[in-house]
């Protein structure tokens, strides 16, 4: 595709659009391969010319070969536009994202348009894609992820080696697309094989239109036009749909507990889709309790085999990145600081480790480099032991700040109960109850959504839903004259951190002390940050009196297996009542509550995780793509220990 008008007759005309997407809720349309990103522009232009349009847009995109920032603006800058369609580009090109693999999510036109990025190779990526699809644009000649994907529909049929990796991969990526295509999705693929015809029938696509375009200046041949129909139920799961259609008769309100980071962030992400949503919170105001330390840092996870724990880490601080940056487009005011953090190495042997992990995984300058000690200094003004990783985009910001900006965005959507305490939760009819102390009813709504740390097991009454309490003590440093050194410019993390408040004081800790729910500062673990500090920054030991320090302590909330736990809530006994039948099972086998979520056990990385942890949570709640895979959604499941609990009495 070489312009909008082009891309306009290939792919919104022959999948009907934009008739099709008006007057609907949501309409999702999935594309093989960006290309430049004209058919993203002139699907958006023509959806911002209807005036009978759908609420949300949303276009995911699998790409294998992305271009970066420079070559998507030169090329698009390249072609001529009409006004509207330039104007679009130009903010495609400003948010456009740092290429890292995995899925990265931006928004548009106040959050109604959404484009989801999906950067990785085709038969990876494909399986893993949570979404109900209503169109699917098939381009042929964008690229090679496109192509390989039309090859291989076709050559299955006409490959007399039954051992040809592309035999195998046909079927396989047809079954993908049967598995994410709402009925009568449309698909418009520009390849004229009649291979393709046969393959698609095969898997429940009638052709609806064959055209020739082999006069046409941009060199295709042709396109295949095709509706999902299949005439038998084949799927064993249909694609995630919304809880509209889960509980038809239910009013769009939710009831979020707990005004934490996990809490308020909810909050925002309801609202942003129109839902009427109560927060209950038993403390008098926001981020009180764990979200109420003076400082927060943000930084991913980097691991030598690119692990789950630094897969969801990058994927959670890119969108926090994102959320935070529209907040303050909007208005928003909250002390955030992006300047950079340094992870520090522990010693010489991880300094070598560092350096051998970034060269195996090859990530830009722009998310993580390796820095020497000498170096390190040079941007933290704090000479650290050792030198480490420097996160261009990491640093620290006020929780309660960002809390409270999240809610004021959530507006006149937003009912604030504050200094009640949630006892339990009680279904009747098709209304969740927030049961109080003395029995009494605080609020109800279709969906209640718990946020609560560690009480959130409590409250869900969940057998399998190991949350352990982790009490986090950190200790505020004065800035006298003899320990102005000591302040650095951007936060520094080791063992423990160290970060420069906009009071003039430090921060350093925390303390991480399991099963321990004191909520009173103690001496020895001030003395334990100061000896962390002193390894971290060995200029900093003896400049401090422990006895004399102010200190803050936060009750954070972790799993067994330290990863968070975000989505719907198991039916347990449901789950074990079904237990002989459900041998061989997945997560999306297991009975779930309808309209009880959960998303807790953040422990120290709130922050990372908090915004895509609300965006998980809203995407399948309105039956819209997910903003992450779904192995990466499957490692935060609520049910994935009940899983594990079936199968070890199923193996027994």
């Amino acid at each position: 595709m070489t312009h909008p008008e082009q891309s306009n007759q290939v792919f919104l005309r022959d999948s009907g659009l934009p008739e099709r997407w008006q007057h609907r809720d949501r309409f999702a349309i999935l594309q093989t391969g960006f290309g430049t990103g004209l058919d993203f522009l002139a699907t958006w232009a023509a959806w911002q010319n209807d005036s009978l349009r759908c609420e949300r847009l949303h276009f995911v995109v699998l790409e294998a070969s992305p271009p970066d920032a420079t070559a998507l603006h030169q090329t698009l800058t390249a072609v001529a536009f009409d006004p509207l369609v330039r104007e679009l580009a130009r903010h495609l090109c400003a948010q456009w994202p740092t290429l890292l693999s995995g899925t990265q999510r931006l928004e548009f036109a106040a959050g109604r348009v959404v484009l989801t990025l999906v950067f990785g190779e085709l038969l990876s990526t494909l399986p893993t894609l949570a979404m109900r699809a209503d169109a699917f644009y098939v381009d042929a000649t964008s690229n090679s992820n496109s192509a390989s994907l039309v090859d291989s529909l076709v050559d299955p049929l006409i490959s007399n080696s039954p051992a040809d990796a592309q035999t195998v991969q046909g079927p396989f990526l047809l079954r993908g697309l049967t598995r994410l295509a709402a009925q009568h999705a449309t698909l418009v693929a520009t390849s004229m094989h009649a291979g393709l015809r046969k393959r698609l029938r095969e898997y429940g696509f009638e052709i609806t239109a064959v055209h020739d375009d082999h006069d046409n200046d941009d060199g295709n041949s042709g396109r295949i036009v095709a509706s999902f129909a299949p005439r038998f139920r084949v799927r064993r799961h249909e694609p995630p749909a919304p809880f509209s259609e889960i509980c038809p008769h239910a009013a769009r309100d939710a009831i979020v507990i707990g005004a934490g980071l996990a809490g308020c962030a909810l909050v925002e992400r309801l609202a942003a889709r129109g839902w009427q949503v109560t927060l209950i919170e038993r403390q008098a105001s926001a981020a009180q309790e764990a979200s109420g330390n003076p400082a927060g840092v943000f930084h991913p996870i980097v691991t030598s085999d690119d692990s789950f724990a630094a897969r969801l880490s990058r994927a959670g601080f890119l969108y926090a990145l994102r959320r935070w940056s529209d907040l303050r487009d909007c208005g928003a005011s909250f002390n955030w600081h992006s300047d950079g953090l340094f992870v520090a190495a522990q010693n010489e042997e991880e300094f070598a480790a560092m350096q051998a992990t970034l060269e195996r995984l090859a990530l830009p300058d722009s998310y993580v480099r390796l820095v020497s000690r000498r170096q390190a200094a040079l941007h933290i003004g704090v000479t650290p032991a050792f030198g480490g990783w420097l996160f261009a985009r990491g640093g620290w910001l006020d929780p309660a700040a960002l809390c409270k900006a999240q809610l004021d965005a959530a507006g006149v959507r937003l009912k604030r109960l504050f200094g009640q305490a949630a006892q339990r939760l009680e279904k009747r009819g098709d209304r969740w109850h927030v049961i109080d102390a003395h029995g009494a009813s605080i609020a109800d709504a279709s969906v209640v959504i718990v946020a609560s740390a560690v009480d959130a097991q409590r409250l869900l009454g969940s057998r399998h839903l190991p949350l352990t309490a982790i009490r986090g003590q950190i200790t505020v440093l004065p800035l006298s004259s003899d320990a102005a050194h000591l302040a650095p410019e951007i936060p520094l993390i080791g063992d423990g951190y160290l970060v420069r408040l906009n009071s003039g004081s430090l921060m350093t800790g925390a303390s991480y002390d399991l099963d321990d729910t004191d909520p009173e500062v103690r001496w020895t673990s001030q003395r334990e940050n100061l000896d962390r500090l002193a390894h971290l920054v060995p200029s900093s030991r003896s400049h401090f009196d422990s006895a004399t320090l102010a200190g803050r302590v936060g009750l954070r909330c972790v799993t067994s297996d330290r990863m968070p736990v975000i989505g719907p809530v198991a039916d347990e006994a449901a789950a074990l009542a079904l237990a002989s039948t459900l041998n061989g099972a997945h997560l999306a086998d297991i009975p779930r509550i309808p309209g009880l979520y959960t998303a807790t056990a953040y422990g120290s990385r709130g922050l990372t995780w908090a915004a895509l942890g609300a965006e998980l949570i809203a995407s399948q709640l309105d039956g819209e793509p997910w903003p992450v895979d779904r192995k990466l959604a499957d490692g935060v499941d609520p049910a994935r220990f009940l899983l594990r609990v079936l199968r070890q009495t199923l193996r027994a």
